[in-house]
This record gives C-alpha cells, structure tokens and sequence, in this order.
C-alpha cells in the first residue's frame, strides 16, 4: 500500500454560543475553523485526522501539510506507521519555527488506514484494556464562568448521567473560587469536579487555589501554571493534594522524558 495523496478541508463550527454576553472580543473569530486531513492510498483506504482550529490556525496548518509534508509520504507504506513517525519527527529536526506536533495530524492519519486495512478498531491494534471508559464533560464556554452559570452546567451535566464535570478557572482567584465553591455546593460530595486553569496562574495564586480544591475535594487540578514550568508544577505536586494535571501544551517531545524524570509519581496527565 502506498500514499497517493494529502489533502485538507476546514470544518467551520460557529463560535457564538461561546462568545461573551457583549460579543466578540478583538481578534476571535466568529467561527472555529477545524483542519480536517485524508491522506489517501493506492488501494483506495483512506485516513482521517483532525487538529484544532479555534484560533483560525486550521486553515495554516493545512498549507503545512500539503507544503511541507505531502512531498515526503508520497509514495511511502502508511501502514509502516513506526517508520513513517521516526522519518517525519527527523525532518522536524529541522523545520525549526514549526512544532513537531504537527507530525501527530498525518500519524493518526495513517493509524486510521492501519485499522481500516486490518479491519479492526485502532484500540485493538494497540492492545485492548477496555470496552468503555466513563466520560466527563468541559464547560461550554463563556456562559459556564458566572457562578449561576456554572451551577446550572454542573447541574445539567449530572442530570445527564455524566460522570464529572470540568471548570474552567481562568479568571483568577477572585472569581474562580465562588464558581469552584458553588460547584461542589450544588452538586454535594462524591461528584466528580475537576478544575482546569488552563495556565493562567502564578504560584501563588495556583498555591491559594488549589488548597481550596483539597478542602473540596476536587479530582485534579489541570495546567495550574503553564506546562513549561516543570519545577513549579512538580512544587504544586508536594504541597496539594489534589493531583496536578500537566504536560497537555508541551512541544516538542524532548519535554515528555523530562517531566518523567523530573515530576513526582502524583504528578501525571
């Protein structure tokens, strides 16, 4: 089997439900624009690979793949997906502006074409644990950061039959910690609750946030500081007991060997 072709669409999804109550802020979009890739083969199977798009970068990066990919796949075994990954992380060696991230849009491609060849699920080409997982949901946006907001979501969310639910705390501790508080009011002990702060904090406001998450009993607390600040991150480790959640925004890959050696057992994705 080999590639015969990369092509990409946009998927536009509108952003309004999300948008704050006064409209758009300067420079969002007023639609997501999602990167939809198919790489195609000689025997006409066909992978699919998505990335994300909320900033308009989705419309760039499928430039980048037809430019800077495409030529040198042509022709190559999708199915050989170990090979195709060490050639394509070697030639980001050297495509320094571009993160080699990029190289998970065309992997997950030719994972797709793998499990299609062998007519089998990709989970069981890696090895099968489980048949299901329980699920939890993020807030919707906007209209999740007031405190009624987050409470009618949290309450929607269990009404549902979702195992959890996920705040975002990104406004900082002022007004995060009513929404976190009135979360777990709402909803009494034993629901899963989760804060995500998407990077925004300092120390110490990750410090004064998250023993609020241990009194709460919160399940993780998810890109406190930004992800590139390993010795912070592994602090916040020893001193809460809320698990801390990183390493969803680190790139390149050389960072993955580091948080393993660096971060304590408690620290994990």
């Amino acid at each position: 089997m080999k590639v015969t072709d990369i092509r990409s669409r946009i998927i536009a999804v509108d952003a309004s439900p999300s948008l704050p109550p006064g409209g758009r802020a300067p420079g969002q979009p007023e639609a997501w624009e999602y990167l939809l890739t198919t790489v195609s083969t000689d025997e006409g199977i066909q992978g699919h690979s998505m990335l994300w798009g909320l900033n308009r970068e989705g419309r760039g990066l499928g430039y980048l793949a037809r430019d800077v990919f495409r030529e040198r796949v042509i022709g190559k075994d999708p199915v050989a997906v170990e090979a195709r990954w060490q050639e394509l992380m070697s030639f980001t060696r050297g495509t320094y502006p571009l993160s080699d991230s990029i190289v998970a849009l065309l992997d997950i491609a030719f994972w797709d074409i793998a499990g299609k060849a062998a007519g089998l699920p990709i989970g069981r080409l890696l090895g099968l644990y489980r048949e299901s997982i329980p699920t939890y949901i993020s807030p919707s946006g906007y209209p999740s950061l007031t405190v009624q907001g987050t409470v009618d979501e949290v309450l929607a969310v269990r009404a549902a039959g979702y195992h959890g639910y996920k705040i975002w705390a990104v406004l900082g501790p002022e007004l995060d910690l009513p929404r976190i508080r009135a979360a777990r009011e709402a909803v009494g002990p034993g629901y899963p609750l989760m804060a995500d702060a998407g990077g925004h904090y300092n120390v110490a406001q990750a410090v004064q946030v998250g023993r609020v998450l241990d009194d709460l009993e919160y399940r993780w607390f998810e890109e406190p500081v930004s992800d590139y600040h390993l010795g912070v991150l592994r602090r916040l480790a020893a001193e809460l007991r809320t698990p801390i959640l990183a390493a969803e925004k680190t790139t390149p890959m050389g960072y993955t060997a580091e948080y393993v050696s660096r971060c304590t057992a408690r620290s994990r994705h």
